[in-house]
C-alpha cells in the first residue's frame, strides 16, 4: 500500500524576502499560518535549511494532528508564560 501524506513540503523559487519552502494542504493551498511563520524566520535571516526543517516539522505536527481531529484552529494563538 502506497502511503500518500495529506499535506507536503513544497519546494518553492522565491526571492531572498520569502521562504524557499511552503507548506501545502490535501487540497493543494498553502497552510497560510504556518507561511507567515516561515516567513518570520526567513525575515529574521535564519539560514534556508533551517526554515526547510521547520516546514517539515510542522508538516509531521499538523499531520498527527490531524490524525486525531485536532485541527490548527484548536491550539491556543499564544502559549501561556511560564512565569
Amino acid at each position: 500500500m502506497y502511503y500518500r501524506p495529506t499535506m507536503r513540503v513544497q519546494v518553492i523559487n522565491p526571492d531572498q524576502s520569502e521562504p524557499a519552502v511552503q507548506l501545502i494542504d490535501s487540497d493543494g493551498r498553502e497552510i497560510i499560518e504556518v507561511a507567515a511563520f516561515l516567513r518570520t524566520l526567513t525575515v529574521r535571516r535564519f539560514s534556508p535549511n533551517t526554515v526547510r526543517a521547520y516546514a517539515h516539522d510542522l508538516q509531521k505536527l499538523l499531520s498527527f494532528l490531524d490524525g486525531r481531529v485536532l485541527r490548527s484552529a484548536s491550539l491556543p494563538r499564544r502559549w501561556p508564560s511560564s512565569s
